[in-house]
């Protein structure tokens, strides 16, 4: 059978096409549905208008609507953040992930020992320099504690000729350098 569109056809040679009466039987089969849902919308609407034509609800909603702190900007927000709403379900959704990945990583013992060797190994070193630290720190204090003796001008000039305190002392000039500089700016 042909489907072409011609002038010549007839109301009947369309109606009579398989695919035209196939359509029309279903359609035919769901009008009870379809008027259900035709009333239903009917009723919605005639609903709708008797509210908005009763003046006690537009009293009511006109009193509710001043007294709110309702204001063109948080509608305004609204609507964008109900544009944003895809974007902030992905971002839920991938949160969620990485929630019951790291709910997966705690409840396996294994892989918390794991990650607890990985971070110890990475730590040791800063805790062993922590350590040194502390200790040199601890020496210092106990000999300060213990010297009774008198600072001299000729001992801090000695002192002056030490390697470290040279080292030292490019370092704090330097600093104070730096420091100027960055007051001046």
């Amino acid at each position: 059978m042909e489907h072409t569109t011609t002038k010549d056809q007839t109301l009947e040679s369309v109606l009579t096409r398989p695919d035209v009466e196939q359509a029309l039987v279903s359609l035919v089969e769901r009008l009870p549905e379809i008027e259900k849902s035709l009333r239903r919308l009917e009723d919605a609407v005639d609903f709708g208008m008797a509210t908005m034509n009763d003046q006690h609800v537009k009293d009511k909603l006109d009193t509710l609507l001043d007294s709110s702190n309702l204001q063109v900007e948080t509608l305004e927000a609204a609507v964008k953040l109900a544009e944003k709403l895809p974007m902030l379900l992905q971002v839920t959704n991938q949160l969620e992930q990485v929630l019951a990945f790291a709910q997966d990583v705690y409840a396996d013992e294994q892989t918390r020992e794991l990650i607890g060797q990985r971070v110890d190994e990475y730590v040791a070193p800063v805790k062993e320099k922590a350590d040194v630290t502390r200790a040199m720190l601890s020496e210092i204090r106990a000999r300060a504690e213990r010297d009774d003796r008198n600072i001299t001008l000729f001992s801090l000039i000695r002192w002056l000729k030490e390697p470290s305190v040279q080292h030292g002392l490019k370092y704090m000039q330097a600093t104070v350098e730096v420091l100027s500089e960055q007051t001046k700016k």
